[in-house]
């Protein structure tokens, strides 16, 4: 049971650190959301910005409910007007998330623009096709080389591992 636990925790830890950093990403976002729309509520009408979209693009640029991205800036929707062919968009910018939106953008590009190749030993390493060793398994036999073994004992046998294809050419 132990040791369960603790290839689940040693796993865990290995994917928190692997994919934290999105994790981080996603609560964070959550929480700009929410503290956004609870300052909309509160908000006066005078203090909102008034943009005007023709319809046809206003579409193009809502995102997810109440947030649309307008001329590069990510902004919270208070509510909407239509009037003739456009549409009045009461909204207020929300610059922490453009910030935020930003950051991980850059840490994306990032990680596409290295085109740095791995060390020559990391590469040889994972190229290894087989490793030879010799390793001392338990075997539970009731009868080892001529020894009769009770339910308590246990024999290593040395064993050899023969490779499953033959040795690298070269």
């Amino acid at each position: 049971m132990a040791k369960k636990f603790f290839a689940l925790l040693l796993v865990t830890l290995l994917l928190v650190h692997l994919a934290g950093f999105y994790v981080y990403f996603v609560v964070r976002l959550g929480d700009l959301r929410m503290a956004m729309r609870e300052k909309l509520a509160d908000l006066p009408v005078e203090q909102l910005e008034i943009i005007s979209i023709p319809a046809a693009e206003f579409r193009s640029s809502w995102l997810l409910e109440r947030e649309m991205e307008f001329n590069g800036k990510m902004y919270d929707i208070a509510r909407v007007q239509k009037l003739g062919q456009n549409i009045l968009v009461y909204c207020l910018h929300d610059s922490d998330e453009d910030g935020l939106v930003s950051f991980i953008s850059a840490v994306v590009d990032m990680s596409q623009q290295d085109n740095e190749r791995a060390p020559e030993s990391v590469i040889q390493f994972l190229n290894l096709e087989f490793v030879v060793a010799d390793v001392l398994c338990p075997c539970w036999l009731a009868a080892v080389k001529g020894k009769t073994l009770n339910h308590q004992q246990t024999y290593f046998a040395q064993v050899d591992l023969i490779p499953a294809t033959p040795p690298p050419q070269g």
